[in-house]
This record gives C-alpha cells, structure tokens and sequence, in this order.
C-alpha cells in the first residue's frame, strides 16, 4: 500500500510553483549577466520571413519581453503552462501581409516534454535531460493590436495572425534547448499536484533509479506548509532506523546480583541466596506515531544464569523515542521519552516472597535508558543537494536550507525555504526615435518583472504641466504633418508639443508594473516615484571646440522653482542629424526691433534645403523667451535665447560685449560666416543663402550623463595628483554611493549640495557614501569645502571624472548600487531626503528593490 505522505518511495521532493516563479524572474533579471548562467531575453530584435509565418508577415520585430510565470497542472507529469507579457512594434516590409505595428499583450501556452532517448547521439545521455516543446494549438494571445493609421481589409484577423506567428516562432526560432538536470529528476517520475491552492511539482529522490514497480502518481498529497519546498521522508525509512538503534536492546544485559535471605514463622534463617539474572528481549516491534514518535514494545524474559537460563519471570516493555529536527545541523534528532514501562508477569509461585518484582523492573529501566540516552543523529541536508545544485545554475548566490519539519501518519516532512538574489530596481531610460517624432522607452525594463505603463511628463512652454500615459507601446509619438523650410516640424492639431521633438526642454518618464517578490514569489506592485523616474534635457547642441573648461553653458529653468540647471551646449560630438546654427548677439538683448530684422532676414532666404537653429545671445539674467516663441512660430525656424554665462560664449566667438554680431556655424562645429556690426534684412538673406550647408530638419539631442545605466562605475583615482597618498577606501570601491558633479558659484549647484549636506548629517549609519566632484580647481575645492564641511568634495580641473561619466549638466547625481553598478544619472535638483529614506530601509532590511534610482 502506498504511503500516504510519500506514495511508493521513500522521500520526495515538492517545490512550490511560487518558488519556481521566484527562479524564473531570477533567470530573468540574468540577462544582463555576462557569464553562464541561464538567463531569459527581457529585449529582443528580429526579422520575421515569411517562413515564420503561416500568414505572410515579413518585416521586423521589436519586443520587450517579461518575466515568464509558470502554471502547474494539477496531477500532470509532463505538460506545464506558461504566461509572459509581450509589447511590441512591427516594422512590416512592403510585400508583407498586414498587422497592426503596436502590439500588447500576454501570450500564453502549454509546453510538453518529449522524450529524447531517441534522437540520435542521445542514447547514453537523454536519460539526464529534459527537453520541454510548444504545443503550437495552446498559444494564445490576450492584448491589443493597434494601429494609429486607417485600418486596411484584413485587419479583423490580427489576433489570429499574432497566434499564429508566435506558435511558429515558439515552435521553432525560440525552441528551448534541452535541460540537464542531472539522474536524481528524471522525466518519467515528475508530477505536479494543485491541492488547496498550494501547487507544487513532486519529485521523487529515494531510491534513486528509475523502478518500474513504483508509479509517481501515487505521489498525491502537498506537504509543503506554506513553505518553498519540503522533502517528505516515508516512516519506513524512520522505523528502519529504529531497528538499528534498539538493536543492541536484543543482546543479553546483566542484572546486579540480587541476595535472597528469608526468614519464616520468626524463627532463624531457613533460607539464603544470591540470584545472577540476566534480561534480554525475545521480540520488538517498532511502530510509529503521528505525533512525531517511534514506539517500541519489547517482550523479554529474565533468566538464572547459574541454573542453565531457567526463566525466573516474563515482561513487556514499552518506551518512545520522540524524533526532532535541529536546523542548524540539518539533522534529525531521536530523544528518549523517559523510564520505560515494564510490566513482569508469570512470576514463578511464592517467588515474591523471595525477591521484589521492582528490582528487576529498576534495573531493566536503567540498561534501557542508557542505552537510548545518546542516540546518534541523521543529517539530512543531503537530500536538498540536487535541488540546489539545479539552482545555482540561476542563480550563484541562491541559498538553500531545512527550517523545520511537520510529522504525520505517513513520516516527516522536512520544510525548506530558498534565498535568492534581491530582485534589482527597474531601469527607466529611454532615447530618441529613429525617425525624430518619437522618444523611445524600448530599453526600460523591470528585472524579474514587467512594465504595465508609461508615463511622460513635462512642462509646456506656457508653463501648463503635461503628462501622457501610453500602456500599448513604448514610445511618445508627436508625428509631424510636415516640415517648414527651416527644418522645424509641423505638428499634427490638438498634440502638445513634446520636449525633445518639436521643441527643446526637459521630460520626464517614470513607469508602473510589478515585479515578482523575491522572498514571496508573488507579483509586487511598483510605481516609480519622482526621484527615481529618468528625466532628459533635450537640445541642439554644437560641434563647437572650446578651450580649457571656458563652457558654453546654458542656464535651463527647473520644475518647482528651482535654481536653473546649467548644461553645456559646446564640446559636442558631430553628430550626421545636426543642422546650421546661426548665432544672434544684440548688445545682450532681444527686443521687438532686432526680432524684426531677424524674422525679415529669413524671409529673405530662398533657400529650402537647409535646417536652422537660431541662437540669441542674452546678457546673463535676461529673459526675453516670449518674443523667441513668437519669432520661432511666425518665421518657422527655431529660435533659442541663451544667456551668456561667466561671456562664454562672446568670448569664444570673439564678440565685443556693446557690439552687434552674427555667426553662422555649420553642422560640423566650423564657423562659416560671421558679420560684426548691425545688418540689413537682405545682405542677411543672402548670407544665409551663400552659406548654409545643406543639412536634416533641426534635431534635438540629450544633454545628459552617457554613462550606462546598469552597467559598471567608472573607477575614481586620485593617485595620479598625489603618489604619496593612497587612494580612499570609498573611492576605491564604489558601492552604495552618490555622486554629485557641481559647478563652483552655481545655485543650483549649491541647492543641491545643501540637500546632500542635510543627508550626510542624518545619515548616521553610513549606508549610503556622497561624494561630490567639483568641475573647478583646487582652490574653488577648498572654497567649497569651507562652506560643506561634511562633504567630500575633490576638483575636477582637467574634468577627468566628469568625462568618465559623460556629464554634461550641472548638477548631475549619480546614483551607485550595491554591487557597483550605476543605476540612476539624474540631472537637475534630486530630492534627496526621500531617495536616501528610502535606501537607507532597503539596505537595513536586505529586502527587494521597488525602483530605480537609489544608490543602496
């Protein structure tokens, strides 16, 4: 008969199907992981033929891909189901059948595993293998198809055409390789069970090898607890163990002589002796009780040695051996209940007027309780070894342990719990679209995870907060109707304008999705707060080479009324998109007269071919934006007015502060033409017919850091400036640490050092480390320093540290994980108090991380 906990055999493994969706998201975040470990794609780029589809689809696929959740069947023990959400853009090619280009949804399946012993060079080795297979007629797909253009005939069939597509691709270019999972899981005694909503997979560990006489579906009960995997041992596997212990109880034990001396009727002594006895057992039984005990019971006798082992009496016996379990050896424990019971009967007749029945009984229970007072323990971490030599090829860090057990009538059953690596934050970044009338989040992703929705935010150029939330695609669209002469986008009616396609400025992105927990395996909700969503400053910035750190600066205004960000326009890489750019200088001002000339001057022009940016040079803490705007939609160019921080730019374009100046840069970065003094609407006209390079409509490009997101922080060495000092300890390791890069006499600059110096003030348990690099020498260092005397504050003079990073904004955070990985570039003024709050609790619990941007 089977046993109730373990079927036929005499352990089995059960690991839940939280846990195994615990692993999963675990092999997901792997992806950005260069060694080998099995990872899932969360991105992928294809082209799709018309040999992928059955339909004759053609083009090509970009798609983000989340963590895939597994379904357990109940009593199955060769299919599994499948979930993974899937967003994605079809590029169709000319000739290709039609399919919507926005694509989101969950794509479900069920995989069978198929046998490989077959399969030719898998005679030997298949039996070690596990090789799962799409069943092609279970995919679905469960979303949208959208498509913002009309909708030609056909388009009815477009979930059809996904289906079919994917159970294609699933069938063949995505097949997954067969598994190893080495002798102890093999693919005939797999089962899953669902019992209760506790699904588990059961898997059977002793006796090792494939037995025809046991069936795994006798395995029909969940032991787990509510843990994440438990491993049931049989109460024959106990008992047999039993037996070995209580095997010296059948040997012979002596008994201490026992003096016999009788008087009868008061008369003298008629009668003495001394008896040598000896006890052993004739018969055991071992039996096991639900509670967690093995009952033994003995029949014995007790014999005169010196009268050829004639029996002086019979007994029974009776004790209990409680079984335990000791965590922290991983081992089971037998403790002895106490005194046995014994029981003596068929004493011979008058015999106790001769001897005392508690004599024997006594002694009887002293030789039982030492002999079962130090009874040896059983390891049995052993039997959690191939499960958690299968996890580290997930996961290297991935810990595995016994924690307590559960008794019943079918043995015990050992409960375990499995560590996993912290689930990283999600990573929000996005960049321009290829064809510029879009911004693309195709890079964010959420590790172990999946991103419901976008949300961009700016602010409009009346200063009206926007926000657009987009849960089909991954991309901001303002598509254009057309293009003026200058190159600036003609946006299509009731579309605000978006910061980085039709106009320069700043947006913001944060997103919302779960995560599976990692100590839960259940989804947790995430919504990225302010400080942790990725914000870009998009502008047009020049090929221009400036000498020393003389920066072409820009001051642009922050959200909320903060100090402006300072951003530097000049040292820029030339870039095949960048157009003309004509820079205007009028005493430092811009009035109604010079607006005039400059929008006359344009019409002047005859030329079509040539995208312009037009520069206004303002006197430092001018404002003059509304007659820019006005300029910009009457003359169809774009106009930027510019202050001339620390005379920057008049200094490196040779510009006398009282004079009038135009120059005329090319999209190279060389100064084409260039006129001092006032000028005439026409000679201006044919200036720019004369010299303008042909060129793309204006492009907007970020200003931000390029350091890569996830990827590993540049190191810090000060060694090169001083050999006679060694380099810090915190600069040496960059983990859980800020970086600020400041300007010196910047306000902005100093709010944010002022939010930093209020951090290191309360930040008392140090989980998180700031360093600030001034983009300045060493004497603005000691300037600074003066005024935060709690900072650590190094000169960038030769802006070495800042190049590392690619900054190109003031101030600009670096955020530095606990792996040394960068994991936030933020520029303009970060909240600190609630970014480190934050930190500082996750660093303290060990816990997950719910979103980018913190340095813990």
């Amino acid at each position: 008969m089977a046993n109730e906990l373990t079927g036929d055999y005499d352990a089995v493994l059960q690991v839940t199907e939280k846990t195994i969706n615990r692993l999963m998201a675990t092999l997901h975040q792997n992806a950005v992981k260069k060694d080998n470990r099995l990872r899932q794609p969360h991105m992928a780029t294809l082209r799709i033929d018309k040999t992928d589809s059955p339909d004759g689809l053609c083009g090509w696929v970009v798609a983000q891909i989340g963590v895939t959740e597994l379904r357990l069947i109940h009593r199955a023990t060769d299919r599994v189901k499948i979930r993974v959400n899937v967003r994605a853009q079809f590029f169709a090619d000319p000739d290709s059948t039609y399919l919507p280009p926005y694509i989101n949804g969950v794509v479900r399946a069920t995989y069978e595993v198929k046998p490989i012993d077959q399969c030719l060079g898998w005679k030997t080795k298949a039996k070690d293998f596990i090789w799962a297979r799409v069943l092609p007629d279970t995919v679905e797909f469960t979303g949208t198809a959208n498509d913002d253009r009309p909708v030609p005939f056909g388009a009815a069939d477009a979930h059809g055409r996904i289906e079919r597509l994917l159970a294609r691709l699933l069938e063949r270019r995505f097949e997954a390789p067969p598994q190893y999972v080495g002798k102890e899981f093999r693919r005939t005694e797999v089962r899953c069970l669902d019992i209760d909503g506790e699904a588990v997979v059961a898997v059977p560990i002793l006796p090792a090898g494939h037995d025809p006489a046991r069936s795994v579906s006798s395995v029909d009960h969940v032991f787990t607890a509510r843990n994440h995997f438990a491993v049931g041992i049989s109460r024959d596997v106990l008992l047999a163990e039993a037996e070995r212990q209580i095997a010296r109880l059948r040997e012979r034990q002596d008994i201490p002589p026992i003096y016999i001396k009788t008087e009868a009727l008061g008369l003298f002594t008629v009668y003495s002796d001394v008896l040598f006895l000896e006890w052993y057992a004739v018969g055991t039984e071992v039996g096991w009780d639900a509670s967690g005990a093995i009952i033994i019971d003995v029949e014995g006798r007790v014999v005169d040695t010196q009268d050829d082992d004639e029996v002086v009496l019979k007994f029974t016996m009776n004790t209990r051996i409680n079984v335990g379990f000791d965590p922290v050896t991983e081992s089971l424990v037998f403790i002895h209940a106490g005194d046995p019971k014994v029981r003596p009967y068929d004493l011979p007749w008058l015999a106790d007027l001769f001897v005392d029945a508690e004599d024997y009984r006594d002694d009887i229970q002293r030789t039982v309780n030492k002999r079962l007072s130090k009874l040896p323990s059983i390891p049995v971490g052993q039997h959690k070894e191939p499960f958690a030599h299968m996890l580290q090829r997930l996961d290297q860090t991935a810990d595995v342990r016994f924690v307590g057990a559960t008794f019943s009538e079918g043995g015990i059953a050992l409960l375990g719990r499995v560590a996993v690596t912290k689930r990283k934050p999600p990573v929000v970044d996005f960049t321009k679209g290829a064809d510029d009338q879009s911004l693309t989040a195709f890079a964010s992703w959420a590790p172990g995870g999946w991103i419901d929705r976008f949300v961009w935010k700016w602010v409009s150029e009346s200063g009206q907060q926007e926000t657009l939330a987009i849960h089909d695609r991954f991309l901001a669209q303002r598509p254009w109707e057309g293009l003026t002469r200058w190159g600036k986008g003609i946006p299509q009616r009731g579309v605000p304008p978006i910061p980085g396609i039709d106009r320069y400025g700043r947006i913001c992105l944060s997103i919302e999705g779960f995560q599976l927990d990692p100590v839960s395996g259940l989804r947790a909700e995430f919504s990225v707060p302010f400080w942790a969503e990725k914000c870009k400053e998009f502008h047009h910035p020049l090929a221009v080479m400036v000498d020393g750190r003389d920066r072409l600066l820009q001051k642009v205004p922050s959200p909320n009324g903060a100090a402006a960000v300072m951003i530097d326009l000049g040292g820029a890489a030339v870039d095949p998109k960048a157009s003309n750019t004509l820079i205007v200088y009028a005493g430092g001002q811009f009035d109604a007269e010079t607006a005039t000339a400059l929008a006359h001057g344009l019409e002047a022009s005859t030329r079509e071919d040539a995208g312009l940016a037009i520069f206004v040079l303002l006197e430092e803490g001018r404002n003059e934006r509304g007659i820019a705007v006005a300029l910009s939609e009457r003359t169809g160019a774009h106009v930027v007015v510019i202050e001339d921080v620390g005379r920057a730019w008049t200094r490196r374009f040779g510009i006398a502060a009282d004079g009038n100046a135009w120059r005329l840069i090319n999209p190279k970065g060389a100064l084409r033409w260039s006129h001092d003094g006032l000028l005439s609407p026409e000679r201006l006209g044919q200036a720019l017919d004369d010299y303008l390079r042909t060129s793309p409509p204006v492009s907007f490009r970020p200003i931000d850091a390029t350091v890569t997101i996830m990827g590993e922080a540049p190191p810090i060495s000060l060694r090169k400036r001083d050999f006679n000092c060694p380099n810090p300890p915190s600069f040496a390791s960059l983990v859980n640490t800020g970086i600020v890069f400041a300007l010196p006499n910047s306000p902005s600059s100093d709010q944010q050092l002022t939010s930093v110096a209020r951090i290191v003030d309360r930040n008392a348990s140090k989980a998180m480390n700031f360093i600030v690099v001034l983009d300045g020498d060493e004497r603005d260092a000691a300037e600074l320093s003066r005024r935060f005397p709690d900072l650590e504050i190094i000169a960038d003079p030769d802006a070495e540290i800042a190049d590392s990073y690619g900054i190109r904004a003031w101030p600009t955070t670096i955020g530095i994980d606990d792996e040394g990985r960068v994991n936030v570039a933020r520029s303009g003024i970060l909240e600190f108090p609630d970014l480190a709050t934050a930190a500082t609790r996750r660093h303290a619990s060990g816990g997950s991380d719910s979103a980018e941007g913190s340095a813990s």
